[in-house]
C-alpha cells in the first residue's frame, strides 16, 4: 500500500505545478476543488477562500509530510484513541491537507468534504481515504480542529456520513474535556442523542458519566480512562502542547515585537473576570497604561506567569483589526478589493476569536480614523490604542493568538499604501464657533491628554465628558475620545461599545446637555488651565442682550445663576434670556423624556394641582407662566407664551433623560442565563434551539433599540395558542412594563399617526394577526420593516426624523396568519402550548432585562444564526394560508400529468380501443395562462391585471414552483403561460 500511495503522491505533486513557484493557478485550484473554472469563478464569488497561492504552498508542505510518513514503512496505525502513539507525521500531514480544504471552503461547504472530494479528483486509492477518515476521527474528530476553529462534535458525523465506528469514542472524549457549567450541559445533551457508538468502540471497564457524578467535569484520571491513557500519559501529552492541552500563553511568540521594537506592556491573565463577571484578558493591568513606562523584554516573564501581553501603539504605527464576529472578512475583503491591495506581504497575527491583526506603519502626522461605515468589522488603530500581542489567550475562546507562518516577519512591515491612507486619513477639523464645533478635534485630543480617564469612571462623570467633547468638535473627536476612554483598562477592549455610544450623540445647537464649556471647567478644576486652547474670538466679547441669547440657549445655567436681566428701573424686559433663567429657578423641574418624547415636571411639589398632571402642554404652560408672572411681580416681569414655552422646552432638553434606559443602567445580572429561555420557559413554546434563538435575539434587539434607536430590527416573534385567555399579552406586558408597552390599535399604518402612537412605547403588540387581510399584512411587514418614522411631533414647528426604540410583538389565535410566501422572514412563529407564567416574568423581570443589558455590551447578534434559517422558514410556512386556487391548479397539473404518463404508456384512456387512443395528450411541463383560468372558472372579462398577477404569484411561488414566459408552446399554439424549471 505504502508503495502505491507514494505514487499517487508524486502525481499530486506534478498536478500541484512546478516546484519553482508555491501557488495554484485558477485551473490547478479548480482540479484540486473538483471544479470546472466556471464553477470556479461562481464559488470563489459566493464567498469561497481566494487564498489559492496559500493553498498551494500548503499542499506543497502536506505532500512532503506524507512521504515522509511512508517512506518510514511504520507497522499499521494504531487505534485512535491511543493518539499518543501516532507518529508525528501523519498528524501533520493530515492537519495541513485540512487547512488546504479550509481555505478554499466556500461558506456553506464542509471542509471535510472539500478534503474528500479533492481525495476523488487526485485518485488516491482506498487504503489513503481510510487514512483520512482514522485521522479525522481520531484526532480531530476527537479533539480540537483549529482549521475550523471549533471542536468537532458527534452532529458532525452523522451529518458529514463519516464512519460510525468512531462516534461513540468521539462523544466520550467531548464530555473528557473537562467541561464545566452550561458547556457540560451542552456535551451532556449530545450525548445522550448520540449515545451508543459503532463497532469500533472500545471495551473495558466501566467509565464514569455526568449521570454518575454530582459534579460537571472531570478530573485527569477520569479523562485520561474515557481516552484510554494512563493519567501520567495525558499530563505529558498536554504538557507538549497537544490538541487537549489546557489554555496557556506562549512568550515565544512575543519575539518579533522585540526584534522590531514594537512596545510591550502588560495586560490581565488570560482568564481573570472582575467582581462583576466581565472577562478582563484584553484589557491593561494598570489604570495609567497609556503613559506608564514599560519595558518590553520584561513581558515575557508576565506571560510565563499566565499572563496576556499587549502591543501599545505609536503614532508611527497601524493595526488594522479584523473582527470576523462583525463581519470583518468581509469588510476587509471589500477594502482590499476596492483598494486593489494585497495583504500577503504584510505581517499577520491570527487572534484568538478567528480574526487577523494586520501590522503596518504610517507617518507620524497623519491621524486616521478608527473605523469606516463602509467596511464594518475593521479597525484601524494607531496612538493611544493598544491591541493583544500574539502568544497571548482569548479570554472567551481560550485559543490562542498567533503569528502566521506564511506572513512576513514584523521587523519587514511595510509602510501603509498610499491609497489605504488617503482613505482613512481623518481631515483636517476646523473650529466653528457656533452651537458645536468650537474646538478641533486635535485639540479636544490635547486637551483629554491631561485628564486622567479613571477619575471619570463613574458613568454619568464619563457620559458628560463624551458630550462635551462632542459638542466642543462637533461630533469630529470620535478617535481621540475613544482612544482617551481606552487609557482607563475598564474600557480599554469597549471601544466598538464606546464608538457607538458617541455615534448616538447629535451635534446640533437645540439644547445639549453639556457644551465645550463643560469641558473647561473640568481642566480648570483638575488645574490645567493651561491646556485650554485660546478661546475662539466669536467668545471673548460679552455682547448686548439680543446676542447674547443665542450663546446661552445651549447652555442656559450660567443665565440661571446671574437672575434676570433688569433695566435701571428695574423692570425685567420679557426676553429669551429672562425666560430661560426664570424657568430653570422656578423649580419645577424641567426634564425631557427621550422615550416619549415630551417635557415633564420631575418636582416632587408643584405650585399647581397635580390633577393637571405633569407633561408639558397648553394647559401646564399656561401654569408655568402664571406662575413666573407671580415669583417676579417685584420686577414686573411679564413673559409672553411664546418665551414662556420656548424656555421651559430649552431647560427641559439640558436635562434629556430616557426612563428605559436609566432602568437597565440600574440592574446587575446574578450570572444565572434565562433569556435564552425566555419563550420555552416563560410563555410555554416549544423547546428546541430555534425558540431560544428568537428569545435571545428579540431580547438584545429590544435592548439596542433603547442604546442605539433606529438599528436594524424588523422581525417580530409571534405567539400563537389555540385558545384565547392563555395569558399572551398579560406575559408582554408584564415583560416590558405597563407604561413601556401598548396592544392598541394603530389604525392605518401607512399613516403618520400610527408613528406618533409608537412613541413613548418599548413594545408594541399587534393582537390577532390572523385577522388580517392580504394587504393589511403587506402593510404591516413595511411597517416594521421602518428604522425612522418621520413624524412633526405635538406643539412642534417642523417634521422630524425619530428612529425607533420599540420593537414588536404580535399575538395570534388560529394558524394561517401569513398570507403569502413573500416576506414572511419578518416573523418568527411560536406556539405557546400552554398557559403563559406571567408571574414567573414578573418575579424574574429585572433578572432578564440585566441579562439581555450584558448580552447587548457584549456586541451579541440580533440576527437568527444562519443554521436556522432553515427552520424558521419551516415555521413560517406552517403559519401561511393556502391561496384558494392553489387546490384546484395542482389538481389540474396533477391530471394533466397523469394523462401524459398513461398516453405515454399506451394505457387507460389512451390505450387502444380507448375514447383517446391516438390523439396526442397536452405536455405535462407547459400550460398557457388561459387554460389555468378555465380551470379557475374565470372568464374572460373578469382576467384582469390582478387576476393575472394572482396567478402568477401561485405558479411562481412555493406551492408550484413553474417559470412564466410570453411564449410557451403547447401544441401548435405559443402564448403566455408557465413550464416547469428547466423544460
Amino acid at each position: 500500500m505504502q508503495t502505491e500511495i507514494l505514487e499517487r503522491l508524486e502525481a499530486i505533486e506534478a498536478k500541484i505545478g512546478r516546484p519553482d513557484r508555491e501557488y495554484l493557478n485558477a485551473e490547478e485550484a479548480a482540479g484540486f476543488l473538483g471544479l470546472s473554472k466556471q464553477q470556479l469563478d461562481i464559488h470563489r464569488m459566493k464567498g469561497g477562500g481566494p487564498a489559492f497561492h496559500k493553498v498551494g504552498r500548503r499542499v506543497l508542505y502536506a505532500v512532503s509530510d506524507l512521504r515522509d510518513w511512508m517512506e518510514l514503512e511504520l507497522p499499521e496505525l494504531p487505534p485512535p484513541g491511543h493518539v499518543n502513539d501516532w507518529p508525528p507525521e501523519a498528524g501533520l500531514a493530515f492537519q495541513t491537507l485540512l487547512d488546504c480544504a479550509f481555505l478554499i471552503a466556500g461558506r456553506d461547504e464542509h471542509p471535510i468534504r472539500v478534503l474528500h472530494r479533492a481525495f476523488d479528483v487526485l485518485d488516491l486509492p482506498a487504503d489513503a481515504r481510510w487514512l483520512v477518515d482514522v485521522a479525522l476521527s481520531g484526532v480531530w474528530g476527537l479533539f480540537w480542529c483549529r482549521s475550523m476553529q471549533r471542536y468537532v462534535d458527534a452532529e458532525t458525523f452523522v451529518r458529514e456520513g463519516l464512519p460510525s465506528d468512531y462516534l461513540g469514542l468521539e462523544v466520550e472524549l467531548a464530555q473528557a474535556r473537562t467541561l464545566t457549567g452550561t458547556e457540560a450541559d451542552h456535551y451532556r445533551d449530545r450525548a445522550r442523542r448520540f449515545g451508543g457508538g459503532g463497532p469500533g468502540r472500545r471495551t473495558g471497564p466501566a467509565t464514569p458519566s455526568f449521570e454518575d457524578l454530582e459534579r460537571d467535569w472531570l478530573t485527569n484520571a477520569e479523562a485520561a480512562r474515557l481516552m484510554g491513557l494512563t493519567p501520567d500519559t495525558l499530563r505529558d501529552y498536554r504538557a507538549k502542547g497537544g490538541p487537549m492541552a489546557e489554555a496557556r500563553t506562549d512568550p515565544e511568540q512575543l519575539r518579533p515585537y522585540l526584534d522590531a521594537g514594537w512596545q510591550l506592556i502588560p495586560l490581565h491573565r488570560w482568564d481573570r473576570r472582575d467582581g462583576r463577571g466581565r472577562e478582563r484578558g484584553k484589557t491593561p493591568l494598570h489604570d495609567n497604561w497609556t503613559r506608564r513606562p514599560y519595558k518590553s523584554d520584561d513581558q515575557a516573564a508576565h506571560m510565563e506567569d499566565g499572563g496576556n501581553v499587549g502591543v501599545r501603539l505609536t503614532a508611527a504605527q497601524l493595526v488594522i483589526d479584523v473582527d470576523p464576529r462583525n463581519g470583518g472578512e468581509g469588510g476587509l475583503s471589500r477594502l482590499l478589493g476596492d483598494l486593489g491591495l494585497d495583504q500577503s506581504a504584510w505581517p499577520r497575527v491570527e487572534t484568538g476569536s478567528g480574526g487577523s491583526h494586520l501590522y503596518l506603519t504610517k507617518p507620524e502626522d497623519v491621524p486616521v480614523v478608527d473605523r469606516l461605515e463602509t467596511y464594518p468589522g475593521v479597525e484601524f488603530k494607531t496612538l493611544g490604542r493598544q491591541v493583544v500581542a500574539a502568544g497571548s489567550v482569548h479570554p472567551t475562546t481560550g485559543r490562542p493568538y498567533r503569528w502566521d507562518p506564511l506572513s512576513p516577519p514584523l521587523p519587514e512591515a511595510p509602510a501603509a499604501p498610499g491609497a489605504l491612507l488617503d482613505l482613512i486619513a481623518r481631515p483636517k477639523s476646523e473650529a466653528t464657533p457656533s452651537g458645536g464645533g468650537e474646538h478641533t478635534a486635535e485639540e479636544v485630543g490635547a486637551m483629554l491628554s491631561v485628564l486622567d480617564p479613571t477619575d471619570f469612571r463613574d458613568h454619568d462623570k464619563w457620559l458628560t465628558v463624551m458630550q462635551a467633547c462632542h459638542h466642543a468638535s462637533g461630533g469630529s473627536a470620535r478617535t481621540e475620545f475613544v482612544a482617551w476612554s481606552a487609557g482607563d483598562p475598564d474600557y480599554a477592549d469597549r471601544s466598538e461599545e464606546v464608538g457607538r455610544r458617541w455615534d448616538s450623540l447629535h451635534a446640533d445647537a437645540d439644547g445639549p446637555r453639556v457644551t465645550h464649556r463643560t469641558l473647561h471647567r473640568l481642566l480648570i478644576e483638575a488645574g490645567r488651565e493651561d491646556a485650554i486652547p485660546r478661546t475662539p474670538a466669536a467668545d471673548d466679547f460679552d455682547d448686548e442682550a439680543g446676542s447674547r441669547e443665542i450663546a446661552f440657549l445651549p447652555e442656559p445655567k450660567p443665565v440661571a445663576m446671574r437672575g434676570l436681566s433688569v433695566s435701571k428701573s428695574g423692570t425685567a424686559p420679557d426676553t429669551i434670556a429672562n425666560a430661560i433663567s426664570a424657568v430653570a429657578r422656578s423649580g419645577v423641574g424641567l426634564a425631557f423624556d427621550e422615550l416619549k418624547q415630551r417635557a415633564v415636571f420631575t418636582a416632587q411639589d408643584l405650585p399647581w394641582d397635580e390633577a393637571y398632571g405633569r407633561t408639558l402642554d397648553d394647559n401646564t404652560a399656561r401654569l408655568l407662566r402664571h406662575y413666573l408672572i407671580e415669583r417676579h411681580q417685584g420686577n414686573d416681569f411679564q413673559p409672553s407664551r411664546e418665551n414662556v414655552w420656548e424656555a421651559a422646552m430649552t431647560v427641559a432638553y439640558e436635562h434629556k433623560f430616557n426612563p428605559v434606559l436609566d432602568y437597565l443602567d440600574g440592574l446587575e445580572w446574578d450570572g444565572t442565563p434565562r433569556v435564552g429561555r425566555l419563550f420555552p420557559d416563560y410563555f410555554d413554546t416549544d423547546d428546541d434551539e430555534y425558540a431560544r434563538a428568537v428569545s435571545a435575539c428579540f431580547m438584545v434587539a429590544a435592548v439596542r433599540r433603547q442604546r442605539e434607536p433606529g438599528c436594524k430590527f424588523d422581525t417580530m416573534p409571534v405567539l400563537r395558542s389555540r385558545a384565547q385567555g392563555k395569558g399572551k399579552s398579560t406575559g408582554v406586558q408584564a415583560l416590558f412594563g405597563a407604561d413601556w408597552s401598548s396592544d392598541a390599535d394603530l389604525g392605518n399604518l401607512g399613516n403618520k399617526d400610527a408613528a406618533m402612537l409608537l412613541q413613548g412605547i418599548w413594545a408594541q403588540e399587534f393582537a390577532e394577526l390572523d385577522g388580517l387581510r392580504r394587504a393589511d399584512v403587506t402593510t404591516l411587514k413595511a411597517f416594521c420593516s421602518r428604522a425612522v418614522d418621520r413624524v412633526r411631533p405635538p406643539y412642534g414647528k417642523g417634521v422630524m426624523d425619530m428612529p425607533r426604540r420599540c420593537v414588536f410583538v404580535g399575538t395570534v389565535n388560529e394558524g394561517g396568519y401569513l398570507k403569502d410566501g413573500t416576506g414572511n422572514r419578518r416573523f418568527w412563529p411560536l406556539t405557546v402550548r400552554g398557559e403563559v407564567d406571567v408571574e414567573a416574568i414578573r418575579r424574574d423581570r429585572d433578572q432578564l432585562w440585566a441579562e439581555a443589558a450584558r448580552m447587548e455590551a457584549d456586541g451579541a447578534s440580533v440576527v437568527l444564526p444562519k443554521h436556522l434559517w432553515a427552520m424558521a422558514a419551516e415555521h413560517q410556512a406552517d403559519q401561511t394560508s393556502e391561496d384558494p386556487w392553489a387546490d384546484p391548479i395542482l389538481d389540474f397539473l396533477e391530471r394533466r400529468a397523469n394523462d401524459a404518463f398513461d398516453a405515454e404508456l399506451g394505457i387507460g384512456d389512451w390505450a387502444d380501443g380507448g375514447d383517446l387512443a391516438g390523439v396526442k395528450a397536452p405536455p405535462e411541463d407547459r400550460v398557457h395562462t388561459a387554460e389555468l383560468f378555465d380551470v379557475l372558472g374565470i372568464d374572460v372579462p373578469r382576467r384582469s391585471k390582478d387576476a393575472s398577477q394572482k396567478l402568477r404569484s401561485i405558479m411562481e411561488g412555493p406551492a408550484v414552483g413553474w417559470e412564466y414566459s410570453r411564449g410557451v408552446r403547447v401544441g401548435d399554439r405559443a402564448a403566455a403561460g408557465y413550464r416547469k424549471p428547466g423544460r
